[in-house]
């Protein structure tokens, strides 16, 4: 009797599932039969006869998927294109970089060892033609596309240079776009790194730069993290398996179906014994959220800046065959410990008596200045690591330690965004061939380590905004250790790139301060 009862009820589950999955079907046919009767009639009825059907459908398909939640989104056929370059860790070009100089455009920067260093195009070359094209006038998004419409991937540019127009036939190639934009030796053995996104060069840039690093005497890693949006999954995971132990949990993927999933470390990583600081902030996201909270759950790290943006669901991609795709949300990232990374609607928490006993009372108290901002009352999850330490879960990851960054002062800011700051370093150390000859002797180190701006620049710079009406004396002395150092960065970043602008930076930042104070802390996680 038993048995014809179960046989009856697997019939009856698998006829109501059936039905339920014809019942879906149905109904998708008929919102799929609704949107092509609308096209049709907009084709048949609209006033206008120039409609952009392509482009009203796409529209629709990224409402439906926005309607689902903000991280699921439809790619048009170029914009997919973009967001797998933005990722690859390279783009097509020549190698350079434009800043708009008047109505000329200006060589701002070379990449060394692309295309464009190779044939000899120089830093400050006025560009007059791109493949015959005349470029006085035009922007630098209209001189990288016809970089990039180049026939036979060679690029013809004609530049002024000494008043002497030159021709030089350049090939378009992949240039290598780096996503650690930083590595640099602090005070006497701590090694900086910074990763702006996970590409799929990241974890070999990232291993190159640490050992790198390691030669120069660096025994320790900070490691930063502040503005990375994320990236690949595979990268994340596997630059967190440096610095694990064989069965370490890296992160959880927790969704329906085939969309689960529990990444473990499989053997000793390469950085086990190396101490750990991780910088974040409120736009660490995702990739960057998964590294600092598997590092935190795991005892690997000493976390400092403030509460990450709060981003754990997973998005998987579909491509069609027109190139197009769409990414949907299959699943959320889950710390090791089960700290929920994704950010809840609500920003309202409160403190309640549990953390009031088993937080420390410098964390608790960092902690309940953060909770004022917010106000209302909700209740904390506290998961505690292997060696006890009490960890935070309402979305993001919160830091053990809080650190507020500073933000770039108003006025410098404004000197930055109008050009004034990239013309001016382009005219003094660039267009001035005494001053180049000196600059352009400094390897990457020495710039950063030894070069300073000089007292002449400084009278110089002051010359120009007088020129150009927009010094303030007031504004000027007031952000004046910080118009320097931006100063230097630019024409760090000039020469040496990204690599330049940033290392040139994080030497003068205040965070560097609670490094070091905390370098014990990261020491102590090492020990058992």
């Amino acid at each position: 009797m038993k048995k014809h009862l179960i046989i009856y009820l697997l019939i009856n589950n698998l006829f109501t599932s059936l039905a339920s999955e014809d019942s879906l079907s149905r109904v998708i046919d008929v919102q799929v039969q609704k949107f092509r009767n609308i096209l049709e009639t907009v084709y048949s009825n609209y006033y206008l006869e120039d409609v952009d059907f392509v482009g009203i459908s796409e529209n629709a398909f990224n409402s439906l998927l926005q309607s689902l939640d903000k991280f699921s989104n439809y790619y048009s056929t170029d914009q997919y294109q973009n967001l797998k370059d933005s990722y690859k860790g390279s783009t097509k070009g020549v190698g350079v970089q434009f800043f708009r100089r008047g109505d000329s455009l200006i060589i701002f920067h070379i990449v060394r060892g692309s295309p464009a260093d190779s044939i000899g195009l120089e830093i400050g070359d006025r560009i007059i033609y791109i493949n015959h094209e005349y470029c006085i006038g035009k922007d630098a998004n209209f001189a990288n596309k016809k970089i990039l419409d180049s026939k036979n991937n060679f690029s013809i540019i004609t530049i002024r240079r000494n008043n002497v127009l030159k021709e030089f036939v350049v090939p378009v190639r992949d240039i290598e776009i780096p996503s650690v934009i930083s590595k640099v030796k602090i005070g006497e053995d701590i090694g900086y790194i910074r990763i702006n996104r996970f590409s799929l060069e990241t974890y070999d840039e990232f291993i190159n730069s640490f050992d790198s690093l390691a030669k120069i005497g660096c025994k320790s890693l900070v490691l930063d993290l502040r503005n990375n949006q994320g990236g690949y999954l595979d990268v994340v995971v596997n630059i967190c398996k440096l610095f694990l132990k064989k069965g370490d949990t890296v992160v959880v993927v927790s969704g329906r179906g085939d969309n689960k999933k529990v990444h473990i470390t499989e053997q000793q990583g390469k950085y086990l014994k190396v101490p750990i600081i991780v910088l974040v902030d409120e736009n660490t996201a995702s990739g960057g959220e998964i590294l600092a909270s598997c590092l935190q759950d795991n005892d690997r790290a000493i976390v400092v800046g403030t509460r990450t943006f709060g981003k754990g669901l997973v998005q998987r991609t579909w491509e069609f065959r027109d190139g197009s795709a769409f990414r949907m949300t299959t699943a959320e990232y889950v710390s090791p410990l089960g700290r929920k990374i994704q950010k809840e609607n609500s920003e309202k928490f409160s403190i309640d008596g549990q953390m009031d006993v088993n937080l420390p009372f410098e964390q608790k108290k960092e902690i309940e200045d953060f909770v004022k901002k917010f106000g209302g009352k909700s209740q904390y999850q506290i998961f505690y690591t292997k060696k006890g330490r009490a960890l935070i879960s309402f979305g993001g990851v919160i830091p053990d330690y809080f650190f507020v960054s500073d933000t770039t002062p108003q006025y410098l800011k404004k000197l930055r965004s109008n050009g004034f700051l990239n013309d001016f370093v382009l005219k003094h150390f660039i267009d001035d061939q005494k001053n180049f000859s000196l600059v352009k002797k400094h390897s990457f180190a020495s710039f950063v380590l030894n070069f300073s701006i000089s007292q002449d620049a400084i009278s110089n710079f002051k010359q120009y905004l007088i020129q150009r009406n927009v010094l303030i004396e007031s504004n000027f002395s007031e952000e004046f250790e910080a118009i320097l150092l931006e100063l230097k960065a630019t024409l760090g970043y000039i020469l040496f790139g990204d690599l330049g602008y940033y290392s040139t930076i994080v030497t003068k930042d205040k965070i560097l301060n609670k490094v070091f104070e905390l370098r014990n802390e990261a020491e102590k996680l090492l020990k058992n």
